[in-house]
């Protein structure tokens, strides 16, 4: 079974973090690598199905098993731009990690327009640079093959978008329904920026003149224990 790149994780779960959505959608759930750390990471027990709503979509019937049915409260098994079988309720997040290159540009297009119909935030990632890749021979829809290479041009034609840095070799593309970002994502925006281009030595060199400032304030740190 195909999987996606775990470089991206941290970036893409950060920013779920910060978005805190109640009801998640993932298309192209694979492993469900995604929804488990979504729920995870949102601080509720990760089998308890009522706590967060996360639904996905697979195209793929042969990968579903138990893991992802313990995951997941609905799954939908049907391609990507089958709509109506799968938009019955409003999200606060849509994520589609390493499957947008599975569709051609024109469906590609499509699917952004209807999925911020019904949802709040639309995640996108995909690999930077997209090479050729041919569908399983046992799935005459060859899901897993690369129909298309979207630039990041052509991502800031579909609306208002941001484009998250990351370290990884993704792009990594957020939407909102309004075209609008809170705060709180913009700063994490730019917190990205920085960090992609500022070598962490000097973060953490940073980190601990602040931590070396303050290690006499007992609100702030807690002493090194002595044996």
């Amino acid at each position: 079974m195909p999987s996606s790149d775990t470089a991206q994780i941290s970036t893409i779960i950060d920013l779920v973090q910060i978005i805190n959505p109640g009801s998640t959608l993932d298309v192209g759930c694979g492993y469900g690598k995604y929804g488990y750390l979504i729920k995870e990471s949102l601080m509720e027990h990760v089998w308890d199905k009522d706590k967060n709503i996360v639904n996905a979509v697979e195209g793929y019937e042969a990968y579903i098993a138990d893991t992802q049915r313990a995951i997941y409260n609905n799954i939908f098994i049907c391609n990507a731009m089958s709509f109506e079988k799968y938009l019955q309720m409003n999200y606060d997040l849509v994520t589609i990690i390493d499957a947008f290159e599975h569709l051609t540009v024109e469906n590609g297009k499509l699917f952004i327009k209807e999925i911020l119909k019904k949802s709040n935030y639309l995640l996108i990632s995909v690999p930077r640079y997209v090479t050729a890749q041919s569908g399983l021979t046992d799935d005459p829809d060859k899901l897993e093959e690369h129909r298309a290479f979207w630039t990041r041009g052509m991502f800031k034609k579909m609306g208002n978008c941001m484009i998250i840095p990351n370290s990884a070799r993704k792009t990594i593309i957020l939407y909102s329904q309004n075209g609008n970002f809170t705060p709180a994502i913009k700063k994490f925006c730019s917190k990205k920026l920085l960090l992609k281009f500022v070598p962490y030595i000097f973060i953490d060199i940073f980190n601990y003149m602040l931590w070396f400032i303050k290690r006499n304030n007992p609100d702030h740190f807690i002493r090194r224990s002595k044996f």
